[in-house]
């Protein structure tokens, strides 16, 4: 999942959503991050706040999400950019 803003793609859908801070180590556990999400084609980031995530570091370089549906508010469909 991004840690930068997406807003020059919908990843999918109208708004793409991605994380507000960095990836967690392997020594965080499972972190909880907030997601925000840009219009596709927007110049600014950080156009919406949707439901925060948990996110955990594995051994092998990769991560487990832990997505809820994101906020319908924001624009439909919305999507997490993976």
């Amino acid at each position: 999942m991004s840690e930068w803003c997406v807003s020059f793609t919908g990843c999918g859908g109208e708004v793409g959503l991605y994380l507000n801070g960095s990836h967690p180590t392997l020594g965080d556990g499972v972190v909880t991050r907030e997601v925000f999400g840009s219009y596709f084609g927007s110049y600014r980031c950080n156009d919406y706040v949707s439901n925060s995530i948990q996110v955990k570091a594995c051994p092998g370089n990769y991560y487990v999400y832990k997505l809820v549906k994101p906020d319908e508010s924001i624009g439909i469909p919305s999507s997490y950019c993976t």
